[in-house]
């Protein structure tokens, strides 16, 4: 069989963690760090209000401007709740869940994005029990919000654990998702001539708001920024002698060139130049 060590279980630790360690063991305040979470959840809330106003594909889209605060008649304070065709998406917000290191990995996986998944099913699962809320706090008919498809995400904004799905919940990135609810068009490169852009590839998502609905688990389960990466993964393999005998292999991944189609759109691109 084969044992895979990863390389960067043998390096330090993430500097962040470290700098914000000496923070403590120095006396400093580290109050504004414990914030930071709130704080980028309103920047994120804040940046899909902004886009999903300024899509003009949407004509019937709705989002919470401030989540759901915890009140009587829902006491479940909600970070992210939009509507888009007939479905509502109910929106856990995380701020640094990635893991900084090697050593954080088992602990995101095995409890901290459970954690998230949870939060998010919770709240779905309490809207869908209480449709007067959705259609309050989205502003729309309750007859519409008794017809909506309630959804979990969980919203990272560092791209670990985006595309999975847990318990019906999405994990997605949060500048993807912003860019998705943007526009029905998104930049996926562009060639430069002398330190200018002259051609740019555009992927189509979506036509209408509805196939926007339609569409987000099929784009958030193979998104492209994450499919160019995977598919230009190789692996390497270093032979080492055993001081008893014999030989064990250390695997390596590592991103190779660019894939058989990414080099027909570089072609295609380098002609639009040379007519330039």
């Amino acid at each position: 069989g084969s044992l895979l060590i990863p390389q960067a279980i043998f390096n330090i630790s993430d500097p962040v963690y470290r700098v914000e360690a000496w923070l403590e063991r120095g006396g400093i305040d580290d109050t504004a760090l414990e914030r930071r979470g709130d704080r980028f959840e309103a920047k994120c809330r804040a940046g899909l209000v902004a886009a999903m106003g300024g899509n003009k594909t949407f004509k019937d889209a709705h989002i919470a401007t401030h989540g759901i605060s915890m009140s009587k008649s829902f006491p479940h304070q909600t970070d992210l709740l939009f509507q888009i065709g007939n479905r509502a998406f109910v929106g856990e917000i995380k701020c640094w869940l990635t893991p900084a290191d090697a050593h954080h990995w088992d602990r995101f996986y095995r409890i901290r994005l459970p954690e998230a998944v949870e939060q998010a099913v919770v709240r779905a699962d309490a809207l869908r029990a209480n449709r007067e809320v959705l259609a309050m706090v989205l502003g729309i008919p309750r007859v519409q919000a008794d017809a909506l498809e309630i959804c979990p995400i969980a919203v990272l904004n560092q791209s670990a654990g985006f595309s999975l799905v847990s318990r019906g919940c999405r994990i997605v990135d949060a500048d993807f998702l912003r860019s998705y609810l943007r526009s029905p068009e998104m930049m996926s490169g562009v060639a430069m001539h002398y330190g200018k852009p002259v051609a740019q590839q555009v992927v189509s998502l979506y036509k209408n708001e509805q196939a926007a609905s339609d569409s987000f688990d099929r784009i958030m389960a193979n998104p492209w920024p994450l499919r160019r990466f995977r598919d230009r993964l190789e692996r390497s393999d270093t032979t080492y002698p055993r001081p008893t005998g014999g030989s064990f292999k250390i695997e390596t991944l590592f991103r190779g060139n660019l894939t058989p189609e990414e080099k027909v759109q570089h072609a295609s691109l380098m002609d639009l130049i040379q007519g330039q």
